[in-house]
């Protein structure tokens, strides 16, 4: 990443809240990464995920490792794995959600998320 992600979250479910404002893009990407790894590399046994900012690879405090909070406590995601299931079960939640046709596509009502989107001139928000 060429920017400052941050490395920290705190749950799975936080990764997919469109309402949150604190919502960790990298943090999911990262786990989507891990997962369509795993899937074409069935032989590899153990996943690290990390997040290598550009602009802190020669801090000497880097570090890679992503970090979540459950309950105040901070621990550090080492292995993807022991994780996979719950990315899984929130990455199909989202997706269920988005094509199920029950419920509506809409704009979000916070229009501070749409001064960097791709798609404002689409919805008219330009």
């Amino acid at each position: 990443k060429s920017g400052r992600d941050d490395r920290k979250f705190k749950g799975f479910e936080d990764l997919i809240d469109n309402e949150s404002t604190h919502r960790n893009k990298a943090v999911f990407q990262l786990f989507y990464y891990c997962m369509l790894y795993k899937e074409n590399n069935p032989e590899v046994t153990l996943i690290q995920p990390g997040v290598f900012n550009s602009k802190d690879l020669f801090d000497p405090k880097f570090d890679a490792k992503i970090q979540q909070t459950v309950d105040k406590k901070k621990y550090n995601i080492t292995n993807y794995e022991q994780h996979e299931d719950e990315f899984k079960e929130i990455l199909n939640a989202l997706l269920t959600d988005i094509f199920d046709p029950n419920v509506p596509f809409d704009q979000t009502e916070d229009t501070k998320k749409c001064e960097y989107c791709a798609y404002k001139q689409i919805c008219m928000r330009a």
